[in-house]
């Protein structure tokens, strides 16, 4: 005598020790897998809208006009910026580092900032930036030598003042 199929009959145990055994140890992880690979696109998304944000150009120019105050126009050294597609990373302290290109007259440096948010409803605030040495020949060239090396001391408004410029341009 023959069972008919799902009558009677019985699956095994270890056929349903099987199939939970294997969303165990492979439907899960993979589950936790896609999941934060999800969360971290998202936050990928949210530093790409931060840095291309305009508060975040605003400061950046600000910065750039420091330490060029003529920028941006035709006697200025420095001529333009964009930040770069892809470079921004999260801080284990909340921030974010991101790259800038800066162009002068045919040439171009890549510089380093630094983002920070004071609170949840609180300004953004540029915390950091590197590579502004690498602006100082360009700046010595239109400004006088030293201008750059001012830029790190005390006497910043003294040799602005001897190239002609002050911040207030």
């Amino acid at each position: 005598m023959v069972a008919e199929p799902g009558e009677g009959r019985r699956e095994s145990l270890w056929v349903k020790s099987l199939v939970v055994l294997l969303v165990v140890f492979i439907g899960v992880p993979s589950g936790v897998f896609v999941y934060r690979k999800w969360v971290d696109w998202r936050v990928n998304v949210e530093v790409e809208k931060t840095i291309e944000s305009d508060e975040v150009h605003d400061l950046i120019e600000k910065d750039l006009r420091h330490i060029d105050p003529l920028a941006f126009t035709s006697r200025g050294v420095i001529k333009g910026f964009e930040p770069k597609k892809g470079s921004g990373l999260t801080t284990p302290m909340g921030g974010i580092f991101f790259d800038v290109t800066v162009y002068g007259h045919e040439w171009k440096v890549n510089l380093h900032y630094g983002l920070a948010k004071a609170g949840d409803n609180g300004p953004i605030q540029l915390t950091w930036e590197e590579g502004e040495k690498s602006l100082y020949p360009y700046l010595d060239k239109a400004y006088g030598k030293g201008y750059g090396d001012a830029l790190d001391t005390d006497q910043e408004k003294e040799m602005k003042g001897k190239a002609g410029l002050n911040d207030e341009n």
